[in-house]
């Protein structure tokens, strides 16, 4: 009985995930998109794919927006911070886990404390360093949300009105 319920549990969790997973990200022509990749970051604005700092760099800064560039330069910040603490972390680690083990085969019981330090303090800086690349995807993000806010084209308008010259039609791009 608690196999079966284990099982129905498993497939209810697989069920209820699956219903949240989309193939594709939905692309908004008028709008700043940010393609979700793990490496490089990618925005797509005005049928132009924009990669990496420089090109960032020219996106952000020529709106001369002060939380635009806040974003921007606080995603490079944790961007940098972060792959040098995954990367501390994981050479920490790897010094620890190697120090224990060639400890743990050699004969006669010898001071642990420090490789289990380094072990333990390479795995914290390695899940600091990924909250930090997290971060900066995310201030990227918000980037991207408030450049649509505040920048981006709407949708092709047809308005019909009056103007100095009588009845009108205006069209916004």
């Amino acid at each position: 009985m608690m196999e079966y319920f284990g099982k129905l549990l498993i497939m209810g969790w697989m069920f209820f995930i699956g219903m949240n997973v989309s193939a594709q990200q939905k692309i908004d022509p008028y709008k700043m998109n940010y393609i979700v990749s793990p490496k490089p970051n990618t925005i797509l604005y005005n049928d132009t794919v924009y990669r990496g700092t420089n090109q960032f760099k020219v996106l952000f800064y020529r709106t001369h927006d002060n939380l635009l560039i806040y974003h921007y330069e606080k995603h490079q910040s944790n961007k940098i911070w972060g792959n040098v603490l995954g990367t501390a972390g994981m050479i920490s680690t790897l010094t620890g886990v190697l120090a224990l083990s060639s400890q743990h085969n050699s004969t006669g019981a010898k001071n642990t404390t420090g490789a289990w330090v380094a072990t333990g303090s390479g795995l914290l800086c390695t899940i600091f360093g990924g909250y930090l690349l997290m971060e900066g995807q995310k201030h990227l993000f918000l980037a991207v949300d408030v450049f649509n806010q505040r920048y981006a084209k709407t949708k092709v308008t047809a308005k019909v009105g009056m103007s100095v010259n009588g009845p009108a039609m205006i069209l916004n791009f």
